[in-house]
């Protein structure tokens, strides 16, 4: 009879996943060196010319005692405090000549994501992500393998058919300003450096309209107007700071202030978001630096690129040396976005191919996303488990500062077998992998010694933090006031009945039965309970509202419940003619508490199936 029960009770319950149960570091660390490999594939592909990446290989315990002991300056050293580590080489050649391999430690793991560092425990916990875009509430944080970019939008007044508009121009801080002596060579603009400015240096106007909006806008002055162009089927922009009014931009700052009269002609099929971004980007272009373009060179891409210059360091410095210091600026863009991020945006249903593909993106979806902002933030369907880019942050970091470093010094003179290996040598280090254990999101000491790994370790899920970077000191969580919504993906992915105390919604902790595609990490929902999914998100935002028979159930099983808690509180004393029990009343109680809960659900399944 009790192995009936137990065969019974087995096929009636839910099945768990077995990889969340046990830890998903355990799954995924397993692939940690095919994601450095990966890394180091992609990164290599913009390293100077004749360096090349020419794979790793796993050192024999005997090689990987020889180069932890290898006898340094105080002598031969090893520390004896045991860590979850094992050592890796990684080839390099420059023009063929192969260069001394460098050595790197990688991590594993036991059950439950638990490693040993310096003898001290911890435990890695899932990080809970968006798929490379993130939307804020005024800013979309984007994270790729080459930086961490944050998208903002800067108004700017264009005239459109005779009518003033605030239009939002997309921006970023893609270069990092370098610090200039002022009193040297004092700024010549406040401009900013938008993405369409970007688009324009890279592809010029014409190609830029054409890759991405689809069309080219008819360009002009005086002859662009409502006789030529009727309103009715055309929409004509020009600047509110132009040639009659020479109201300058507050960026404006260096000498006279003369207005542009360029005007563009756009039918009105045509004006959509992207186009509405390219025409605000054009304007804030060419009101910031009227005296560099006509008609006639819109075209000219050394011109954006020098203006980009003057942003960046100051209008002060020769046309040559802005143009030099901006080639190897942009240069270096044409590798920024990786193949591992380009999957994920295809997973998200964004086909890009190259970093400009993924400006135009932020500058068609900002409004979008920033508008849409609780429920891309709050829904965690389509987000993804993310374990191996936080592990091996503080590594791929040092190959990305090796590869700025050495593309810089290529700049300057050729590079040297020595030259790489120094650079090597002082910018990726063999112990990178022991910062793991400091301050990073990913990981936190070890402090329970339960027999139920799954209460404790492996069910937290750490969620991903408001601001870029790695580690927690850098910046804050993303409490529930910040945006956040309550979804019905919370309840399927997340765990109710078991709330973080900090910040009360079920994301902090994940379900035991959550369906993953582990290939991704992608958090997806079950096929199975979609409609009753849909039915309860319609009901959390207010789509649609329970009928009377729905509230009466729910108020007979309310009153059904409060029976039961309080024939159990008072211990009822039944009629002793009554042949039944106190536990056999309870019983009987819940009974009809069950049917009425039956009823309910089968009221619910019938609306669901008569939509």
């Amino acid at each position: 009879m009790e192995n009936h029960f137990a065969n019974l009770l087995e096929e009636n319950t839910p099945k768990t996943n077995p990889v969340i149960m046990s830890g998903l570091a355990c799954f995924d660390l397993k692939r940690g060196e095919e994601y450095l490999d990966r890394v180091l594939k992609l990164v290599a592909k913009t390293f100077p010319e004749g360096i090349t990446y020419d794979g790793y290989e796993v050192c024999s315990p005997y090689e990987e005692f020889e180069e932890a002991t290898r006898s340094r300056d105080a002598g031969r050293i090893y520390d004896i405090s045991k860590s979850y580590i094992y050592t890796i080489k990684l080839y390099f050649s420059l023009n063929g000549e192969k260069i001394p391999p460098r050595y790197l430690y990688l991590p594993y793991c036991e059950d439950g994501g638990i490693i040993l560092m310096n003898g001290s425990q911890f435990h890695i916990t899932p990080v809970l992500s968006d798929k490379v875009i993130s939307p804020g509430q005024n800013d979309i944080f984007v994270r790729i393998l080459q930086n961490r970019l944050k998208f903002k939008r800067v108004y700017h007044t264009v005239v459109v058919n005779n009518i003033k508009e605030n239009m939002f121009v997309v921006w970023c801080q893609i270069y990092k300003k370098p610090k200039l002596d002022t009193n040297k060579a004092p700024l010549t603009t406040k401009a900013l450096t938008t993405m369409a400015h970007y688009l324009f240096s890279n592809y010029g106007f014409t190609e830029t309209f054409k890759r991405y909006a689809g069309f080219v806008p008819v360009v002009g002055e005086e002859d662009i107007n409502e006789e030529n162009y009727p309103d009715t089927d055309w929409i004509i922009c020009r600047s509110a700071h132009g040639e009659n009014i020479n109201l300058k931009p507050k960026t404006f700052i260096s000498g006279n202030y003369k207005g542009t009269n360029i005007r563009l002609a756009i039918r009105k099929d045509k004006w959509n978001e992207i186009t509405k971004g390219l025409v605000a980007g054009f304007y804030y272009v060419i009101d910031n630096f009227p005296n560099y373009f006509n008609v006639k060179t819109l075209d000219n891409n050394p011109v954006y690129v020098i203006l980009m210059g003057h942003i960046l360091y100051t209008g002060n410095y020769g046309y040559d040396v802005l143009h030099d210091l901006m080639e190897i600026h942009f240069r270096g863009l044409d590798g920024y976005l990786d193949a591992i991020a380009i999957d994920k945006l295809a997973e998200r249903g964004y086909k890009v191919d190259n970093f400009y593909d993924l400006l135009a993106l932020m500058i068609s979806e900002f409004n979008y996303l920033i508008t849409d902002t609780e429920n891309l933030r709050s829904s965690v369907y389509d987000k993804s488990l993310e374990v191996l880019y936080y592990v091996f942050y503080n590594i791929t970091r040092n190959i990305i500062t090796t590869r700025f470093r050495l593309v810089k010094l290529a700049n300057k003179r050729s590079l040297t077998v020595k030259d790489v290996t120094d650079m090597f040598k002082k910018n990726l280090y063999k112990r990178s992998i022991f910062t793991l254990t400091k301050g990073n999101i990913i990981t936190e000491a070890l402090g329970y010694s339960g027999d139920n790994m799954s209460i404790k370790i492996t069910s937290k899920v750490t969620e991903q933090e408001s601001l870029p970077g790695a580690t927690k000191g850098k910046s804050k969580h993303a409490g529930p006031s910040e945006g956040m919504m309550l979804t019905s993906s919370m309840a399927e992915a997340g765990n109710v009945l078991y709330l973080g105390k900090k910040h009360c919604i079920p994301t902090n902790r994940i379900n035991p039965f959550v369906n993953i595609d582990l290939g991704t990490g992608t958090i997806l929902p079950h096929e199975e309970f979609k409609a009753l999914i849909k039915k309860t998100e319609d009901l959390i935002t207010g789509r649609i509202n329970l009928n009377e028979e729905d509230l009466t159930s729910i108020s007979n099983f309310n009153k059904r419940l409060e029976l039961i808690d309080n024939t159990i509180a008072n211990e009822a004393v039944l009629d002793t003619t009554d042949n039944t029990t106190d536990d056999e009343a309870v019983l009987d109680t819940t009974d009809e508490v069950e049917n009425d809960l039956d009823d309910f659900e089968l009221d619910l399944e019938d609306d669901i199936e008569s939509e």
